[in-house]
């Protein structure tokens, strides 16, 4: 479970970041160039996490993605992975 949480620091700190150059980038209250900073600077960015370019559907193309199911056992939960898909480009 740490592990799992190291992780998703290590994506935050990415997230912020880049939303950082976006909102840097862009034009102030302007959606559309909002949305083409996004496309253009994550195209581009490389972050601890790696590159983190989006696809049609604003998911990062060069990443796995793993399913997690929380269970309750006696007032104690657990995680677990139920599923893992891996992008091929």
């Amino acid at each position: 479970m740490a592990r799992l949480l190291k992780h998703m620091h290590w994506a935050a700190y990415d997230v912020l970041w880049l939303a950082t150059f976006v909102d840097l980038d862009a034009v102030p209250e302007n959606d559309e160039s909002t949305k083409l900073a996004m496309n253009t600077l994550s195209d581009t960015y490389f972050g601890v996490t790696g590159w983190t370019k989006l696809d049609e559907n604003g998911d990062r193309v060069h990443w796995d993605y793993d399913i997690w199911a929380i269970s309750e056992n006696n007032g104690n939960y657990d995680l677990s992975k139920t599923l893992y898909f891996i992008v091929v480009h």
